[in-house]
């Protein structure tokens, strides 16, 4: 009994650990920040766009890229595997473009790879990295990039999904849970201090940094990867709360389900990386990287809250059928309510804009309905090959 009671308290534990980091992030969001001072005439830096069939929004990409840049920037679109128009209007919009076919070395990774490399004889001191369908906030490249100057090192700007207008309540709720993953959570690392974890867009890095690194890789989250060996390197990416992308969320629901699946099958992958980094030599003696990696560890929320549910009531029928200890349990119903009620807190500080009370209840059968994602996944059955988001305009119901 005593072996059996040991276990539930490690898969208590284990499965408690995620939700407890989880809640301090945004917990610790609220704190106030200390400000940083501008450095007047920020560095010149190559802005690299990789697109891959994006003829429908690259020329505004591109125009609103060009209005923020300054003496000494270039801006470069990698059309990579471009089957359209995409480096012709870039072109037109003004901006340098590289065109890129390679049927086998297919991905982000590679795309960005290319423009670092065409960028190379420029000798600029930093580079940006900004998605093909993205917008930036006023002043978001001087913020970026004033920031990895102050800091040298890699930064990561506040980069948002924005549902349609007349979204439904899965856009909706996935726009709150990207807001908190991307802005929140983050908030709350920088105010203690610590890394943040590079998401795609608006990325800012010194060129000899990123020289040191690996970016040509098909990871399907390749933004995450990077941000994971650059803390392997001793320079954890941080925050920069000033520079704000925004992109829509895919209008159809083949766009929506390839990008879902995209992402949370390459995190749940790039999870047991990590694991693996946790048992690194010396690792214990770098607290800021442990969190950093613990961090990444949490899974996506919808993942976290069914792992924290079915756990304790599994933990919960074992325990009563053998007359056990009911401090496992305990654990996990700590840590399910810690893990609501941050949640609902986060909601109402940053959230009430995006998913407003009355569509509160909606949320329930959204996250259940993502169970056979999560199972496929964990059955073998993942998304290995990096695969197009669909970003058609027509819209559907479905």
């Amino acid at each position: 009994m005593g072996f059996i009671l040991f276990c539930l308290w490690v898969v208590a534990i284990l499965i408690s650990i995620p939700a407890l980091i989880y809640g301090l992030e945004i917990a610790m969001s609220f704190l106030r920040r200390s400000s940083e001072q501008p450095v007047g005439e920020r560095p010149a830096a190559a802005i690299i766009v990789p697109a891959h069939d994006e003829e429908g929004g690259i020329r505004e990409t591109v125009q609103g890229i060009r209005k923020q840049m300054r003496a000494g920037d270039r801006l470069l679109v990698v059309a990579d595997n471009c089957r359209d128009r995409t480096a012709e209007i870039a072109r037109d919009a003004g901006a340098e473009v590289v065109e890129r076919f390679d049927d086998v070395l297919r991905g982000k990774g590679y795309a960005l790879d290319a423009g670092l490399r065409t960028m190379a004889l420029a000798n600029l001191p930093y580079v940006v990295f900004i998605d093909a369908d993205c917008w930036l906030e006023e002043g978001a490249l001087d913020a970026l990039l004033e920031a990895s100057h102050q800091r040298n090192g890699a930064v990561q700007g506040v980069n948002l999904m924005i549902a349609p207008p007349d979204a439904d309540i899965k856009m909706r709720v996935a726009e709150l849970a990207f807001l908190i993953k991307n802005k929140v959570r983050p908030l709350g690392l920088a105010r203690l201090g610590l890394g943040c974890h590079l998401t795609g867009s608006a990325m800012a890095i010194p060129t000899p940094l990123i020289n040191q690194a690996t970016v040509a890789n098909g990871n399907l989250v390749e933004d995450m990867k990077l941000g994971l060996d650059l803390a392997e390197m001793g320079r954890l990416p941080t925050f920069c709360e000033g520079s704000r992308v925004f992109s829509y969320f895919p209008h159809t629901k083949k766009g929506r389900t390839t990008q879902r699946q995209r992402w949370e099958s390459g995190h749940l992958a790039l999870i047991a990386k990590a694991l693996r980094h946790l048992a690194a030599p010396g690792i214990l003696a770098r607290p800021k990287a442990v969190l950093f990696i613990l961090d990444l560890v949490i899974p996506p929320l919808s993942l976290l809250l069914v792992l924290l549910t079915l756990s304790m009531l599994a933990i919960l029928a074992v325990t009563v059928s053998l007359g056990l200890s009911h401090g496992p349990v305990l654990l996990l119903g700590a840590s399910l309510l810690w893990f609501l009620a941050m949640t609902i807190v986060a909601w109402l500080g940053y959230g009430l804009t995006v998913l407003p009370v009355r569509s509160a209840l909606q949320v329930v059968p959204y996250i259940f309905g993502k169970l056979p994602l999560y199972l496929a996944t964990l059955r073998g059955r993942k998304e290995l090959a990096w695969i197009r988001t669909d970003r058609s305009k027509e819209q559907d119901r479905a």
